[in-house]
């Protein structure tokens, strides 16, 4: 009986360890990705300004010096205009032929990730990824 629970414990111990091995890399490499918050116009424009962004339902996404935004989202152009106002930008856009209301979005950026949130910050955010 005392050879079970002896088996046993060391399993546990086996598959604790290994747990440990296997998670030690990823909380490492988590540590890097630090998001960075886009707080002022001059920071929007000197790390986001000119960058091709995209994902799977916006595959590009432009915002550009002239304060256009320009792109192909659900297989139709994108396009628009950018403002800067306080920490946010403020975006007006149009998808094809659907003119989307104007919202303002916190901007943050992880390595090559750009996370835009609607809403003031405060709804549904989107990440984009470096082209």
């Amino acid at each position: 009986m005392m050879d079970a629970v002896w088996r046993h414990k060391m399993k546990k111990l086996i598959l604790s360890t290994l747990l440990l091995a296997l998670l030690a890399p990823l909380s490492s490499v988590n540590a890097k990705l630090k998001s960075i918050r886009v707080e002022t116009e001059e920071d929007f424009i000197n790390r986001v300004v000119g960058v091709e962004f995209g994902n799977k339902v916006c595959p590009t996404l432009t915002f550009n010096r002239d304060k256009t935004i320009t792109g192909i989202c659900n297989n139709k152009k994108l396009t628009g205009t950018w403002q800067w106002t306080t920490n946010l930008v403020c975006r007006s856009v149009s998808v094809g032929d659907n003119k989307l209301p104007r919202d303002c979005q916190k901007i943050e950026l992880e390595d090559d990730v750009l996370r835009v949130t609607r809403n003031h910050g405060n709804g549904k955010y989107a990440d984009y990824y470096k082209q």
